[in-house]
């Protein structure tokens, strides 16, 4: 069954909802970071944001802003992605084995540099024949369930039990891996009947991440 011709409107309308949603837990880790000046929030922030804007980026070529076939939305669509999950992996793992926090800002300036080339390459008129993005998206996709599952593994080393949040953030990071794996199996044997549920995954995720940031108040508590 083809879901996108069943109900293509639903699919836009989690996009935009995962847009906000992780819109809405970047903003709650900026302010984090304006209160307590720290490389990792600021990380998690932008991580969350370039997430965001890569669904925005789906979002709007699903309502014909830009155009489907576009080079940028396939690689926005890929590339975003997967900047955002390598960033939040870096901020965990930076914190699990006390990396000094220049390390963090360098890394993660060095991978957003990256990304941008990336893009660069795909949407400025090139000079040889680039591979499709959605020729490896399977491959960058159980990369991105990896790093995450990775993360949460991280996150949820020492945890005391005692806190909501203390469960919620690693199952939150464990649910959003399960939406890459999710993705790799459609993307390598397209399993289109499976395609709902990364968007469940995906948005279960980002609702428990935004209660627990919420909860926090922005705060130093907020899981950076």
């Amino acid at each position: 069954m083809e879901w996108s011709s069943v109900a293509p409107g639903a699919f836009v309308v989690l996009d935009v909802v995962s847009l906000a949603l992780a819109g809405a837990v970047a903003l709650f880790f900026w302010r984090t970071h304006r209160l307590v000046p720290d490389a990792g929030y600021a990380v998690l922030a932008s991580a969350f944001a370039v997430l965001g804007l890569s669904y925005l980026t789906i979002g709007a070529s699903e309502f014909d802003l830009i155009d489907p076939g576009a080079a940028i939305v396939d690689a926005a669509r890929v590339g975003g992605q997967f900047l955002g999950v390598a960033l939040i992996f870096l901020n965990y793992a930076s914190r699990f084995f006390n990396l000094d926090r220049r390390f963090l800002t360098v890394a993660s300036r060095a991978l957003a540099a990256v990304a941008v080339v990336y893009l660069v390459i795909y949407v400025a008129p090139p000079a040889f024949e680039l591979p499709d993005p959605r020729s490896y998206l399977g491959t960058l996709r159980f990369l991105e369930f990896m790093l995450l599952a990775a993360a949460a593994g991280l996150v949820a080393v020492g945890v005391s039990g005692r806190r909501f949040a203390d469960f919620a953030v690693p199952a939150a990071f464990l649910l959003l891996a399960v939406s890459k794996y999710t993705w790799a199996m459609i993307a390598w044997f397209g399993v289109d009947d499976a395609v709902p549920l990364p968007y469940l995954w995906r948005l279960a995720a980002l609702g428990i991440l935004l209660v627990v940031v919420a909860r926090a108040g922005g705060g130093p508590r907020a899981e950076a």
